[in-house]
């Protein structure tokens, strides 16, 4: 995980921080300390299935709003190693703004890493995108054309090599301001090609673009346009997009947005949605649905309480039971949120898995009352999902990471003898952790008919002669399991 921290306010000291979980503990393992005229104040990360990590991070020129300037940085650890790169400017400083800047990093199960980067010139914005190969360092820096015209959110996916989609809301029309969409698909070797707009550019606007891509380069994308969430979606990385696809009308919504979409590696698209309506804000709710075929979106369904104000959600593809495929679908959001009343908080999640009809019912991350934020949600290979979030209050706002465990515990260390005499008392020992779960038991099969040990520390002694296997086994609360097996050898006392 990657972090921003506030040390001090006079004089301001700032530092950004990338953080690995090891044997149960948060280590820092990258930081970026703040000096004269380069304060760091954000950082976005990524991480890919083979082990290798990015990350950009934005740095501010002073502490007056009204004059500093921005930078972005990029840097890279390889699966080999995991040790961080120096960091690269990507994006020397910019114009000044009072507007955080945009940064987004993806990394490949290949070990290619992409950054894109918005660069503001004082008007508009240009997005600009770097590759670092698994073997290579950072490429120079490229704009993306047409340059000039970001005005508002961009996003970006890889496919299983490396090769990026970008998409982002492009000014097309500056008096009376209108936007559209713009989307381009890269190689991770070559230049990147204009973008096209797959939004009208003749007086009709578009923002809200969402994008998720997966590993053979299929994508579904969701925007807004018209008051309503729209969503399309592609074969291939090569393949043409599909015509947009509204998922409610006037009399099914008031108005709607995409909060989030999905594609999971069989191609089957999810899009969570925000629904304000129809009628009275007593029928706004979170909503879900999901598309096997191109085109085909039925009606969304609610699956946060009716009343449900909502404020940001997210969706990981995770791999599910029996090699399976499913949808995390987490949120925030407050019911009775309004008039100045801040509602009560709710912070919640609903899987759906592929071979479901409908998602399942939505569970609390969190206990209900505080406002909570969404930083980052992910999924691991072996499909555990990773939750950082932010809780606020006046003064403070603190980090906090949960997850939904489905990686098995680690065996850290293991001792066993090789060979021993009948009736020789002897001590095995094991260390086994759990990145997420609390470990539940630890149980020894001495390979001999006897009852299992339990522990981590047992003792056995073996009654006969003869060649034996011990199995260690560990398990978290999630029922997670790990398993080692050692060759004992019995021979006769004297």
């Amino acid at each position: 995980m990657a972090y921003a921290q506030l040390l001090s306010l006079n004089p301001v000291s700032t530092r950004v921080a990338i953080a690995e979980r090891k044997n149960g503990t948060w280590v820092d393992v990258f930081e970026k300390k703040s000096v004269p005229g380069d304060i760091p104040v954000d950082i976005t990360f990524g991480a890919g299935a083979d082990g290798s990590a990015a990350a950009c991070f934005t740095t501010v020129t002073s502490t007056d709003p009204a004059t500093y300037q921005w930078r972005h940085y990029a840097t890279y650890a390889p699966a080999a190693t995991r040790k961080w790169e120096a960091p690269k400017e990507i994006v020397p400083a910019s114009a000044p703004s009072q507007f955080v800047r945009q940064r987004r990093v993806k990394v490949a199960d290949n070990g290619i890493a992409v950054v894109i980067a918005d660069q503001f010139d004082g008007q508009a914005g240009s997005l600009v995108i770097t590759v670092h190969p698994a073997n290579a360092g950072w490429t120079t820096p490229q704009k993306l054309t047409p340059s000039a015209g970001l005005n508002g959110g961009a996003v970006l996916d890889v496919d299983g090599l490396g090769n990026p989609t970008v998409a982002w809301i492009h000014r097309y029309q500056a008096s009376p301001q209108r936007s559209s969409i713009r989307v381009c698909t890269a190689s991770a070797t070559g230049t990147a090609p204009p973008a096209v707009a797959l939004t009208p550019e003749n007086g009709t606007d578009a923002g809200g673009v969402r994008l998720d891509v997966n590993y053979l380069g299929a994508a579904v994308l969701g925007v807004y346009i018209g008051g309503q969430a729209h969503v399309t979606t592609r074969d291939t990385s090569s393949g043409a997009w599909q015509p947009f696809t509204p998922l409610f009308n006037s009399s099914t919504a008031a108005t709607s947005s995409c909060l989030d979409v999905g594609i999971t590696f069989s191609g089957m698209n999810y899009a969570l949605v925000r629904r304000q309506g129809p009628n009275t804000s007593g029928n706004s709710a979170v909503c879900a649905t999901r598309s096997g075929y191109p085109g085909v979106w039925p009606t969304p369904t609610p699956i946060s309480p009716l009343g449900t104000e909502s404020f940001e959600g997210h969706i990981a593809i995770r791999k599910g039971p029996a090699g399976s495929e499913e949808a995390v679908l987490v949120y925030t959001g407050a019911v009775g949120f309004g008039g100045g009343d801040p509602g009560l908080g709710l912070f919640q999640a609903s899987h759906w898995p592929v071979y479901s009809s409908r998602p399942w019912p939505a569970v609390d991350l969190a206990p209900q009352g505080p406002a909570h934020s969404i930083d980052q949600v992910g999924a691991a290979r072996e499909g555990t999902v990773v939750v950082i979030e932010t809780i606020r209050d006046e003064l403070t706002a603190r980090s906090y990471v949960t997850a939904f465990d489905a990686g098995a515990p680690e065996i850290i260390e293991a001792a066993v003898p090789g060979t021993v005499t009948t009736n020789q008392v002897v001590q095995l020992r094991s260390k086994i952790t759990d990145t997420w779960s609390p470990m539940a038991e630890v149980a020894w099969d001495f390979g001999d008919g006897t009852p299992v040990g339990t522990g981590p520390t047992v003792t056995h002694g073996w009654a006969a002669p003869g060649p034996y296997t011990v199995t260690l086994t560990g398990a978290d609360r999630q029922n997670n399991t790990v398993t080692k097996t050692f060759a004992v050898t019995v021979t006769a006392g004297p």
